[in-house]
């Protein structure tokens, strides 16, 4: 009877971390911080926002960013609130960096450098 009960255990084990292998749920959801450093300039001037809070806040929301289609809808928002159809060069470039990153992140890819 032990020895049943001891195989039904191992039985049970064994369908747990099957079962737990093949879900995505299981698998922890981390955000890997791609270090950039290509040399451009890459910034959101002081004068798109009306206080430095709000410039805070908005890089804490550019944080919470973890893919394109997330990204693309903040830059819309962005675009429409400051009335912007066309960004300056540096802002062009933070946003590209942004998108980079997140590609990054989908490969895992912990630092791009410019050699």
């Amino acid at each position: 009877m032990i020895e049943e009960k001891i195989n039904e255990l191992k039985n049970n084990s064994v369908e747990t971390r099957h079962c737990l292998i093949s879900t995505e749920k299981s698998i922890p959801d981390f955000k890997i911080n791609t270090k950039i450093d290509l040399q451009i300039n890459a910034l959101i001037p002081s004068s798109y926002f009306d206080s430095d809070l709000d410039k805070i806040n908005f890089y804490r929301e550019i944080e919470t960013i973890n893919n394109l289609e997330d990204l693309g809808e903040l830059i819309e928002d962005f675009k429409q609130e400051n009335n912007v159809k066309i960004f300056p060069e540096e802002m062009q470039n933070f946003f590209n960096l942004l998108k980079v990153k997140i590609y990054s992140q989908k490969f895992l890819i912990t630092n791009i450098k410019k050699m």
